[in-house]
């Protein structure tokens, strides 16, 4: 989802280093501090990032676990 209207030019990354970062840290305290996409691809839901935006989620993990 995130994929396609990132495609069309609207600009999620900020939405998801910022409000994404500070729900994860309320709803998942004992984790790592990091965006919920990249809690998710951590944690292997595969169907909820491809539901999110595969190329999304992806990016966001690099950014909290460095470039693999």
């Amino acid at each position: 989802m995130l994929d396609l209207l990132e495609y069309f030019g609207i600009e999620f990354d900020n939405f998801d280093s910022g409000q994404s970062f500070g729900l994860q840290r309320k709803l998942f305290p004992n984790e790592k501090p990091q965006s919920i996409c990249s809690l998710l691809v951590a944690k292997g839901q595969l169907k909820l990032v491809w539901i999110i935006g595969k190329t999304h989620c992806m990016r966001s993990y690099d950014r909290y676990h460095g470039e693999s």
